[in-house]
């Protein structure tokens, strides 16, 4: 038998093992980070989306995760396990 992370292993395990509220509506009107978009524009649109959901910090940051694309996740995959402990 294998074990296995669940979740980003770069998410340090506070964030990894938050759950995400079961009526969770991802912030639809946030397209998905690439480096051609602006980062400052396009994290206070997501964390404007995120505060209408009504989220804590720890989700913001777990569900960031979801928000890239392309070379950005490729950054993200290149961190250390445990690298990123808050928002």
């Amino acid at each position: 038998m294998t074990s296995r992370t669940v979740g980003v292993p770069r998410l340090a395990p506070a964030l990894r093992n938050e759950r995400l509220p079961k009526d969770f509506k991802c912030p639809c009107k946030v397209p998905n980070y690439t480096a051609d978009l602006p980062p400052e524009a396009w994290i206070e649109s997501y964390e404007l989306a995120m505060e209408m959901l009504d989220v804590n910090d720890a989700m913001c940051a777990k569900y960031f995760t979801m928000m890239l694309d392309g070379l950005d996740r490729t950054w993200l995959k290149g961190l250390p396990p445990n690298s990123i402990n808050s928002w």
